[in-house]
């Protein structure tokens, strides 16, 4: 007997209520199991309890933490160091710096449509496990 693919779960941390709800509507839309939250705080708590695929933070949370934090912490945790991380930002490139200093797998920049979202999602989902954190 065989069941159903499991989808893929995915943690999305966005602080402006709107734009998480959108995302998150749009990923499930397209096949994805979310999780969401505003802080880095909370998602920290949440991948550590849920495990997700895949974290899709912000820049800019709720809280002290930035979504730049929130990638570091989860890299040095052992217990989420195996979770890459896409971080979105309305900073450019140049003035995000480079992926390294922050251990998350990919930045986007902000205009960030879902469907880019997804497309990257998938993309860093593929990849050998040990080339999808930063």
């Amino acid at each position: 007997m065989t069941g159903e693919p499991t989808r893929p779960l995915v943690l999305v941390v966005e602080d402006d209520r709107d734009t998480r709800e959108m995302y998150a509507m749009f990923l499930d839309f397209s096949g994805v199991a979310v999780l969401t939250a505003a802080s880095a705080d909370t998602a920290h708590a949440m991948a550590v309890e849920h495990q997700p695929n895949i974290v899709v933070t912000d820049m800019m949370l709720e809280g002290s933490g930035t979504g730049a934090d929130l990638c570091l912490r989860l890299q040095a945790d052992e217990r989420t160091a195996h979770i890459p991380a896409l971080l979105v930002t309305g900073f450019s490139q140049h003035q995000a710096g480079p992926l390294q200093e922050w251990a998350c797998a990919e930045v986007r920049t902000k205009p960030y449509l879902p469907d880019a979202m997804v497309q990257d999602i998938k993309e860093i989902l593929a990849r050998p496990a040990d080339r999808r954190a930063g």
